[in-house]
Order: C-alpha cells, then structure tokens, then sequence
C-alpha cells in the first residue's frame, strides 16, 4: 500500500474483502489505545470498479484519523466502518468513531482546501 504515481488501475473490488484486510491492519494500532475496531458489513454487496491502493489508502487514512480522534480522550473507544446499498443501490461506505467530535466552526471549513485541525497538518487529504 504505497503511493504511486500514474493512472489507476482499475479492477472489480470486494469492497468487505477491502474493508477486512484495512481492520486486520490497524487492529494492533487501535488496541494500543483500548479502541475496538467493528465492521457492520452488508450483505451480497456488489463488487465496484475501482482502483484497490487508492481505496485501501482511503480507508487507512480515515480509519487512523478515527482512532487518533479516539486515542487521548481516555476510556476506550470505537471505530466503525459500514458498508451498505442506499435505497439507489449505490454503494456507501462509512467511518465511525466515539471521539469528542469537531467543534461547528471548524466542521464548516472541513472541506475547505489546505484545512486541518492539526497542529502540523497541510490539509492536503483526508490524513491530515
């Protein structure tokens, strides 16, 4: 799972098989912190054209900024991804946690460009 450069390669992705392989990995990281990791994964889900680094780096991106959210509020925490068809039969993919959350002024510029929360952050992507 690094980054490249280039065009995606696309291919049929099981995006539950995906979302496995991303818990399987950061299960030791988020238990360092007492935070529990749960999959609520739908059901005969289709499997979507899409590129599978650039997914899995998604992923792994908000499911760390989930338990660094998690990690220093003191009692263990839970991260939750979901995946389920809407009502269109499009797919959804969600992250979940039980941090404190962001406060109204900042959630307002949470898709601003070059916006972060961090201290140190760029606000180039959903890592920072």
């Amino acid at each position: 799972m690094c980054s490249r450069r280039g065009a995606p390669e696309r291919e049929l992705v099981d995006v539950n098989e995906l979302i496995g392989e991303m818990i399987a990995l950061l299960r030791s990281e988020a238990s360092r912190f007492s935070i529990s990791i749960r999959g609520d994964l739908g059901n005969d889900l289709p499997k979507v054209m899409a590129d599978r680094v650039q997914l899995q780096q998604v992923l792994m991106n908000l499911m760390l900024n989930g338990i660094e959210a998690m990690k220093d509020v003191g009692i263990g925490g839970e991260l939750t991804i979901k995946s389920h068809l809407d009502d269109n039969r499009q797919l959804l993919i969600s992250v979940g946690d039980t941090g404190v959350g962001l406060e109204p002024e900042k959630a307002k510029q949470m898709f601003n460009a070059f916006f972060s929360t961090k201290p140190l952050g760029t606000g180039m992507g959903p890592a920072d």
